[in-house]
């Protein structure tokens, strides 16, 4: 009887299939006093087209605002005073809409008679943007930038004894997300004509062994 050891043909002509991937890239800045006018730039990583074929591309945005208030009751009696803080973030997007972030937030406080109070107010917003077609800005090998307004009108109210100021800062980050699908990874060399030969040999023993058998 004859053994046959096995040649495994896959082993010879292995590759690698096609799969799906993503990759993130982010950046943030702040917290800095607004307002934003101009525009701030956060500067983001480009897809490699090295990494294979670029499906589609989100976007997720994060902006915050923050008031710091110093209010003061100039009466001898109590009085409450309202703070309202408003303000927004603007992202300007090539290819895209603006992304708009819209914030408020509201407190009151109560004050003695001839008293002054320090607090903040802080309000935070996000939102997701997704792109499948014209993404021809965002593939290369450098980077891409966003502009980012940022604007704040927060102001205390009250009895007319009731005054102050506020100072407003607002803080951002914007992220990147690829979704594509990998190059496929180099192939195993071609086999060598001796080594499709020994296969071929292998192959014809294995008939012939069954035969015999």
């Amino acid at each position: 009887m004859y053994r046959l050891l096995g040649i495994s043909v896959a082993s010879l002509l292995a590759c690698s299939a096609l799969h799906a991937a993503t990759i993130s890239h982010g950046n943030s800045h702040g917290p800095a006093p607004t307002d934003w006018d101009p525009a701030q730039t956060l500067s983001l990583q480009q897809f490699d087209p090295l990494m294979g074929t670029l499906n589609a591309v989100t976007f997720q945005f994060s902006g915050t605002v923050r008031s710091d208030f110093t209010t003061s009751n100039k009466a001898n009696r109590a009085a409450t005073a309202q703070s309202n803080l408003r303000g927004s973030v603007r992202f300007v997007l090539p290819t895209l809409d603006d992304a708009l972030l819209t914030l408020s937030a509201s407190q009151t406080t109560p004050l003695a008679g001839k008293s002054t109070a320090t607090y903040s107010i802080e309000d935070t917003e996000t939102g997701t943007l997704m792109l499948d077609s014209d993404l021809d800005a965002f593939i290369g090998t450098g980077m891409f930038d966003l502009g980012v307004f940022a604007l704040a009108t927060s102001a205390t109210s009250g009895p007319g004894s009731i005054n102050g100021f506020v100072f407003s800062y607002a803080t951002v980050s914007a992220s990147v997300t690829y979704d594509y699908t990998a190059a496929p990874q180099q192939s195993s060399p071609v086999p060598e004509p001796a080594s499709l030969a020994l296969v071929g040999i292998a192959l014809a023993a294995a008939g012939f062994a069954r035969r015999r058998a």
